[in-house]
């Protein structure tokens, strides 16, 4: 994003800087992204425990990405009433995976695998057990 707003005139980088600090009345301000629309999500208590335990991972640095996280759990939330196993790939250190499995209740579904095959490693590829999903380090899974 910096490269295209580098290319930009000064005069029209500096308006789209003012508005994006100056966005008066915004719902959702972070990450690169602002709306003016409904972001009741942020108020959810199952959300932002989830958003928490994902946080807690290290996966996103300093970064605040709630919009980001969200949708991938809206998604993981309607892949839930679908057959089949969860995958996500290029994991890191598992933020989002960690905020999925709390926001769609994964460990109610004995008979569902989450798969986290690494960027690193993409060859390798374990599904992720309902026990220990509280400590996740680097990109492998740690067992209690």
């Amino acid at each position: 994003m910096k490269k295209f707003l580098g290319l930009l005139p000064r005069k029209l980088r500096r308006t789209i800087h003012k508005h994006y600090v100056d966005a008066e009345g915004c719902t959702y301000r972070h990450d690169g992204f602002i709306t003016f629309r409904n972001a009741d999500f942020l108020n959810e208590p199952l959300f932002q425990e989830a958003y928490r335990l994902g946080q807690a991972t290290g996966s996103w640095g300093s970064a605040k990405v709630e919009w980001r996280a969200y949708v991938v759990c809206w998604a993981a939330a309607h892949g839930r009433r679908l057959e089949g196993d969860f995958v996500e790939c290029g994991v890191n250190r598992g933020g989002y995976s960690r905020a999925v499995m709390h926001y769609i209740g994964f460990q109610e579904l004995p008979d569902r695998k989450f798969y986290l095959p690494s960027a690193a490693s993409p060859k390798r590829c374990a599904p992720w057990p309902r026990q220990g999903m509280n400590k996740v380090i680097g990109n492998a899974i740690k067992m209690s």
